[in-house]
């Protein structure tokens, strides 16, 4: 819940974060974006650094989740967290 990571397009002019729970924290776009480009490029670029944020998220669980049950081995325990 503590950590934070960032999905980004467009080379950093659109930013996503998210918690290691997937929940999105924040959303920032440059304001030359919003003045240079078209809405569904703009659009486009949200999606990516979703996606990209939510795939970081998840990884980030899933490697706190294997620092508890990694070494315990016990069939189904990891669809508890």
């Amino acid at each position: 819940r503590e950590r934070v990571v960032e999905g980004s397009a467009g080379g950093g002019m659109v930013r996503v974060l998210f918690n290691g729970l997937q929940e999105p924290l924040d959303v920032k776009i440059d304001a030359e974006v919003l003045q240079e480009e078209d809405p569904e490029f703009l659009q486009e670029m949200i999606l990516a650094a979703i996606r990209q944020g939510l795939k970081k998220s998840q990884e980030l669980a899933e490697s706190e989740r294997s620092k508890v049950t990694g070494r315990l081995n016990i069939p189904g325990l990891d669809k508890l967290f």
